[in-house]
């Protein structure tokens, strides 16, 4: 599997990525998620200590910075499913974050809350999808076109960038690779994480 289409990859900076992304289609053929697998997604059959690691790019090549996240399933907590993720870099000190998984959504734990990434609801949504946008608790819109492995969304910021938000997941619904593309009147920036 390869991309072959050309629209839904404007300002994504897809002819430098592009080696990385047919990489990794090849690489996980058969195991990449598509709009039918949705329904199928069950992190009940997820593997204990299943873990997988993001390792940050920067024009198209391994950040020198040696930024990684390694990403630890721990368990199952009310109906929640718990990871545990481990950022590590050469130039910054080691944190951890623990998110949950709960109905596909993503939430992460701020003090003793529960505080959900609401654009994740419009993750594995083809076509229009709203979302609250945490800054202004305003109702915002995404939109989402699947093609050929990849998951493109386009949405704009709190502060009114364009963002263009490229996944492509394992059928668990877990990030292979993901990239957000913010366009402003400040220019283009990138920021591209994938596993090897």
């Amino acid at each position: 599997m390869s991309c072959v289409s050309t629209k839904p990859y404007e300002d994504i900076e897809y002819d430098l990525y592009k080696p990385l992304i047919n990489k990794l289609l090849s690489v996980y053929h058969g195991k990449i998620l598509t709009p039918q697998d949705v329904v199928n997604i069950d992190l009940k059959t997820l593997p204990q200590n299943y873990k997988f690691t993001l390792t940050l790019y920067e024009d198209g090549k391994k950040a020198v910075d040696n930024d990684k996240s390694t990403h630890k399933f721990i368990g199952m907590e009310n109906n929640a499913f718990l990871f545990a993720a481990t950022n590590t870099s050469d130039k910054y000190k080691t944190e951890i974050q623990k998110y949950r998984i709960i109905d596909n959504r993503v939430f992460y734990q701020v003090g003793s809350k529960l505080k959900p990434l609401e654009l994740s609801r419009c993750y594995f949504v083809v076509g229009k999808c709203s979302f609250l946008d945490s800054l202004s608790n305003n109702l915002s819109k995404a939109s989402t076109v699947y093609d050929n492995g990849l998951w493109i969304t386009t949405y704009k910021s709190p502060l009114g960038s364009q963002v263009k938000r490229v996944a492509i997941y394992d059928k668990f619904g877990l990030p292979i690779y993901q990239s957000n593309f913010i366009k402003s009147s400040g220019g283009m920036t990138s920021i591209v994480f994938s596993r090897e």
